[in-house]
């Protein structure tokens, strides 16, 4: 990382530690993280039962499709929340005129890779302090020993992978948000023209449903591995109990790999975008292409 980039991140991430909606959504979800530490005393309240009593009854083969939908989910939270956040950055720097001031300074892959890996780390960091609060918290509030064990369904490497999937995804669809959102010149037209990212997401999702219900095709193979796909598919079609450290270690550098291509990608689409004003959507492709 250069030094125009390591500016760009730090200005980046300091602006999102002020901010409003990133201390709402870690307060809610440390709400999230004591209520899953209290769930027998939740089903105790509501169903007037002993809570040693009420078990939550779930085959293995359940369990091991239940994870991957978990990551999803996540996934898709931070999409749908620092998405729409860095999309207003760049629709309010762009609206100020103050990224034409920027672009004197730093080239557009070093601005928007400055700006994400800003919106990266603040992401890892809220995640982190969520899983030391649950660690924690598992400590001192006592768990019923008949209850499922996630870490007996997911090993080592396969922890590896969800991670480096959340981390290499969030980047992949933030890159998008901000190239698509930078053909915009208010809020009110950012959702139609980041609408072709939330579907691709619906897409994959759909995939995903279907590989975890056993349906395999050369297709869907190759569906899997297409950029913005893997992050999500690549845990869909391995058993994350039995994935090896080799296997894991490979799908994460195909990733890596996909992650600077979409980089180099969206950064060309983000020049143009932002140095343009007044661009009707119906004309964005005629002007990704010129």
């Amino acid at each position: 990382m250069n030094s125009k980039v390591f500016k760009v991140t730090r200005f980046t991430y300091n602006q999102i530690l002020t901010s409003k909606w990133y201390l709402i959504s870690t307060i809610v979800g440390l709400i999230g993280i004591i209520a899953s530490l209290n769930l027998n005393n939740i089903y105790k309240s509501f169903l007037g039962e002993d809570a040693g009593e009420v078990q939550i009854a779930m085959a293995q083969d359940d369990l091991r499709g239940t994870i991957p939908l978990i990551v999803v989910v996540v996934l898709f939270m931070l999409i749908l929340i620092y998405g729409a956040n860095i999309a207003n950055s760049v629709i309010e720097e762009k609206s100020s005129r103050i990224i034409e001031t920027l672009l004197c300074y730093v080239k557009p892959l070093e601005l928007l890779s400055g700006k994400i890996f800003g919106y990266m780390i603040a992401v890892v960091q809220q995640l982190a302090f969520w899983g030391v609060i649950r660690v924690v918290g598992s400590l001192f509030i006592k768990q019923p020993e008949s209850g499922i064990k996630l870490s007996d369904y997911i090993s080592g490497p396969a922890m590896i992978l969800i991670v480096a999937s959340i981390v290499l995804g969030f980047m992949m669809y933030a890159y998008a948000f901000a190239a698509l959102s930078s053909y915009t010149d208010n809020s009110q037209d950012t959702t139609q023209l980041v609408l072709p990212v939330i579907l691709m997401m619906l897409i994959v999702y759909f995939v995903g449903m279907a590989q975890l219900r056993g349906l395999s095709s050369p297709a869907l193979t190759v569906i899997t591995y297409l950029p913005f796909a893997l992050p999500i598919l690549g845990l869909t079609i391995n058993d994350l109990q039995t994935i090896t450290l080799g296997t894991s270690l490979i799908i994460v550098g195909i990733q890596v790999a996909e992650v600077i291509l979409v980089s180099i990608m969206c950064s060309k689409i983000y020049r143009r975008g932002v140095v343009s004003y007044g661009i009707k959507k119906r004309k964005l492709w005629k002007a990704r292409t010129e």
